[in-house]
């Protein structure tokens, strides 16, 4: 386990504010899996500083490797999906400071952390940390408006980790908008606050806003709003701890399966 100051600190200091953005390269992997090698991207020049990247499985090569020989961070915006993976290997971490879009199931692996500012879930999406270093996020949507939306956070390296300043789950009718957090042993997420708006959706469906099966840890304040009708549903078979925060319940129906969820003042 991580210490909660220091992680969340660090959370609170390593994104910094925006800059504009440049060009928009889009990763296709044709001679290997180097970012700084131009020939992997289809702009066939290698990224510079603020520019956009984009990482789908629509590529040669699956496997992104950005190391000390690509050009230093911050980037602009990053839209990465699909069954890739993503290594950061060079001193400092890879930082992007405009928007994420996430989908699809990726990897991320390496020694060195990966920095997002602000992350927006478009499709159901799976991130398995494999690193032995952290995925930092200042706020990460996952708005479920129009269809189901689910975002899986998994640990199977039991390594890397996952400090997130703010999670918002908003659910729309029958429509849940859930977290997922899973990992085959058990590894460490840490969120500042987490505002969670329910759906009408039920738990018999398996469609909870909040689904845990490894260790979650909240240090700030927790909203669930519900109405009438709406249902903002929690499955804990591991460890939720609400640390040195509070809850909200704001009207509707709060449900909770599991023994696991504990509140320390």
């Amino acid at each position: 386990m991580k210490p909660l100051i220091t992680v969340l600190g660090i959370c609170a200091l390593v994104l910094t504010p925006g800059i504009a953005s440049a060009d928009l390269h889009t990763w296709d992997g044709d001679i290997g899996s180097d970012w700084s090698e131009g020939d992997n991207w289809t702009s066939d020049v290698a990224p510079a500083t603020s520019d956009d990247i984009t990482i789908t499985d629509n590529s040669t090569t699956s496997t992104c490797i950005y190391d000390s020989s690509a050009a230093a961070s911050p980037y602009g915006t990053l839209t990465i999906g699909g069954s890739m993976t993503l290594t950061v290997s060079r001193s400092g971490g890879l930082e992007f400071e405009g928007l994420t879009t996430v989908s699809g199931s990726w990897d991320l692996t390496g020694a060195e952390p990966l920095y997002l500012r602000y992350v927006s879930v478009t499709a159901d999406a799976t991130i398995d940390n494999q690193s032995s270093a952290g995925l930092y996020a200042d706020r990460v949507t996952v708005d479920a408006s129009s269809s189901q939306l689910r975002l899986t956070l998994d640990n199977d390296a039991n390594q890397g980790f996952y400090c997130l300043r703010e999670v918002v789950l908003k659910g729309s009718g029958a429509n849940a908008a859930q977290l997922t957090v899973t990992s085959a042993d058990v590894g460490d997420v840490y969120i500042g606050t987490l505002d969670v708006t329910g759906s009408t959706e039920d738990e018999d469906a398996g469609e909870e806003e909040l689904l845990i099966s490894a260790d979650l840890t909240v240090t700030g304040r927790t909203i669930f709003r519900g109405g009438a009708s709406i249902n903002c549903e929690i499955d804990v078979a591991a460890n939720m701890t609400f640390d040195m925060g509070q809850v909200v319940f704001n009207q509707g129906t709060y449900n909770k399966n599991g023994t696991g969820v504990a509140f320390s003042s």
